[in-house]
């Protein structure tokens, strides 16, 4: 009878085991995700960024050649 509740209680552990398992996947899952995200949108700002400093440049010119 021991023997038959240590192999019970063993298969609980390894089931809760398993299934600590799936959630931490699950987490490491949805924090690649915000990362990912977060690379994204740091990746667009940046573009954006770039974008806006030609703009200023090309202002810059034009502002001095009308000085000029």
């Amino acid at each position: 009878k021991l023997e038959i509740k240590k192999l019970v209680e063993q298969r609980k552990l390894e089931q809760v085991k398993q299934d600590n398992y799936l959630l931490e996947n699950k987490v490491m899952a949805l924090e690649l995700e915000k990362i990912k995200k977060e690379r994204e949108l740091r990746e667009q700002k940046a573009l954006e960024n770039k974008g806006n400093r030609r703009w200023l440049i090309e202002d810059k010119n034009e502002e001095e050649l009308k000085k000029g």
